[in-house]
């Protein structure tokens, strides 16, 4: 029996990027279309389709643009908690730089419980 873990982690992902796509211009973030692809090594296309609620067309398509090749984790989509207007929030521009070459950037309002939720994501 295989692991569901995977597909949870990138339904969830989308999900919540749905429900924040604030322009609702409806493009996907690349990072989750790669790893949308990569989970074509583990489940059928109609099940990746069925749990995403993608058209089998747009994975073909996204498969065709990134092939798919063992992820890096440093490149993952990190779901954050969604905010609420209660908790108290801060006009903050992060910038971190990693040992790896990547980096990453921030700016805008922030919560301390977003900002600690990033920061124990990119621990693991």
């Amino acid at each position: 029996m295989k692991s569901t873990e995977q597909i949870i982690k990138v339904e969830t992902a989308l999900k919540q990027w749905r429900e924040q796509d604030s322009s609702k211009n409806g493009i996907i973030p690349k990072e989750i279309k790669k790893q949308a692809v990569q989970l074509m090594s583990h489940y059928t296309q109609s099940e990746i389709t069925s749990r995403l609620n993608i058209r089998a067309t747009a994975l073909s398509q996204w498969a065709k643009l990134y092939p798919s090749t063992e992820q890096d984790p440093s490149m993952s989509f990190i779901p954050l908690p969604l905010t609420n207007n209660d908790s108290p929030s801060t006009l903050l521009n992060v910038s971190a730089q990693f040992a790896n070459g990547h980096s990453l950037s921030m700016s805008g309002d922030i919560s301390p419980l977003l900002l600690q939720t990033l920061l124990q994501e990119l621990r693991q």
